[in-house]
This record gives C-alpha cells, structure tokens and sequence, in this order.
C-alpha cells in the first residue's frame, strides 16, 4: 500500500520511531537532505509517479514476453480463448521465464531500470526532479510504510489506521517484512547519494571541458563531446546492467525456494488442513529452517502449492 505510505508520517519533517530500528533516522535525515528543496507534496507526487511507472514497466514486461513466447511458439505457456487469441502467461509456467515482475524484482531495483523515462510529473513550473530525488522518496515512503506496519493496524473495513498499543507485541512476519524495507531504503538512499555525486562530478566535468573547448578546434571539440557523451552513457548502462543482475539472482532465489518447500510439502500433503494453512507454516519454514531472508507473501506459497497439487493431480482438503 505504498499510495498510504505518508499517513503517518511526513516525508519532509517530524521525528521517526527509536524503537524498532535505530538505523531509520538516519535513512530519513539522509533522503531529506536530498530533498530540502522539496515540499511534502512533490514528493508524494514523485511517489505516486514511481508507483505507476513500476507498475507500467512489469506489465510491459509480462506483454514483451508474451510477444516472445508466440514468437518462438511456445503457446504451451500461454493462455488462449476459444478464438485462438493468447492474452496471458500460464501460472504454472511463470516460474520457469525469465522476465521482471513485481515478485521477483524489488522496486529500488525496477526504479532503476526505468527512472529518467518520464518528465513534467507536476504539471506546472515546479522544477523537474533528478534521477536521485526519486531514489530519496522513494527511501521515504518505505519508511513511511514500515512506520504504518509498526506502529499501526490497518482496518479494511473503515479503511483507517488505529495507533498499535505499545505493550502489544508485534507479529513475526510483519517485523521481518519491516526489516527487509529498512534495507531497501538504506538502499535506496545510498543510491540518491551516489547519483548525486555522479551528476555533480559530471557538471564539473564538462565545465572544465567548456573551458578547454573554448582554445581547441572544432573537430576537437566534436571529438570531446562524443567521448564525454560515450562516457557518461557507458556509465548509465553499467548502472541499469547492475539492476538486472539483481533482478536475475531474485528470480534464482525464487526459484530455489518455491524448489524447497514444493519437495517438503510433498513429502506429505495431508499435514496440512489446506494450501492456506500449509502457507503459513512455509513461510515461516523457510526462514527459520533454510535462513532464507526474503519474506513471501502467504498467498505466494499458497498459489505455489494449489498450481502444484492440480499439476500432480493431488486433491487437496
């Protein structure tokens, strides 16, 4: 629920909760010092636009794939209607393609993939945000979403938070969903900085060239802006390689568990009383049995094992 993520807590301004990790306060001073220009406002503007991009990217994704998929032939891994039209990717052969999608690739590292592609997000005069503003937002919102998963319930029903009484204890699954944003955030701040030192090494960069150009020839000087312009670009695809990358050992890792807990539970699959149930315990199992650090949602592992139990024809209870 990213779009709820500054309910509780201001992008630009206020304090953070000490009590559960000590680290966020510094995440937050450090993104907001990317940002001191910015009004609470932007940078929810900046949010949601992150948001829907990330979400245009994966479903560009999942269409360049479907189009590669009928390319090759291989309609075995799609879904088609009763007029021959193949509009989706098979479940069950989803684990088994190697594209981005919102569980195997995490957002700072979609972010990656695609931020710059997008311009005039405010609609008015408002300055346009470099590629490292969103890095910081998009370290605040994570904050903002683990502040509402700690300090707060969410009610479905009235759509609102109700503050978490402090003496409560907090659940196992949520506290390592919390953890495992901190360190998207630390991430994702870290990269800010970093592409902000980047572009102001690259501005000075080409000024002390400005100056040099001034007394050299106009090959020269065509010669020069290439070879800064090679660079700069070189430097950019190294950045989205990297994005890849990560986004290709996810999908290993994916893999590997979803490997794991399909062999364990069918071992016996009458322990438990259903895929649901049976879930829950799996996601606890990976992490406490195998040390596992990503955190699944339960309705992942359920899906993992419902697709698997109608595959081996397993009837479940």
């Amino acid at each position: 629920m990213a779009y709820l993520a500054f309910s509780n807590f201001k992008p630009t301004k206020g304090s953070v909760p000490f009590r559960h990790f000590d680290q966020l306060s510094s995440i937050v001073w450090r993104a907001r010092n990317l940002l001191e220009k910015r009004t609470d406002e932007q940078v929810e503007s900046m949010v949601s636009v992150i948001d829907d991009m990330i979400e245009d990217y994966f479903r560009n994704a999942k269409e360049e794939e479907i189009e590669r998929l009928k390319s090759e032939g291989k309609y075995d891994c799609l879904e088609g209607d009763e007029d021959g039209n193949f509009h989706d990717i098979k479940s069950d052969a989803e684990g088994d393609l190697d594209y981005p999608t919102a569980e195997n690739t995490r957002e700072v590292d979609a972010l990656e993939m695609i931020v710059g592609t997008w311009s005039n997000i405010f609609g008015d005069e408002t300055p346009e945000p470099l590629d490292h503003e969103y890095f910081a937002a998009l370290a605040l919102s994570k904050i903002g979403e683990i502040i509402n998963s700690l300090e707060y319930t969410y009610d479905y029903k009235t759509r609102q938070f109700e503050k978490r009484d402090p003496k409560q204890s907090v659940e196992s699954y949520t506290y390592r969903r919390a953890a495992e944003k901190a360190i998207e955030a630390m991430e994702a701040v870290v990269i800010a900085e970093n592409k902000r030192e980047t572009d102001r090494l690259e501005s000075r960069y080409k000024r002390l060239l400005d100056e040099a150009k001034e007394h050299a020839s106009v090959a020269l000087r065509k010669h020069i802006d290439e070879q800064v312009q090679a660079a700069i670009e070189d430097f950019k695809n190294r950045q989205k390689e990297e994005a890849r990358n990560n986004g290709r050992l996810a999908h290993k890792d994916l893999e590997s568990h979803k490997s794991l807990v399909l062999e364990d539970w069918e071992k016996d699959p009458s322990a438990h009383r259903s895929a649901d149930r049976a879930a829950g315990f799996y996601v606890d199992w990976l992490k406490e049995v195998h040390g596992v650090q990503k955190d699944y949602q339960p309705r992942t592992v359920s899906k993992w094992i419902r697709e698997h139990a109608r595959a081996k024809g397993i009837r479940l209870r």
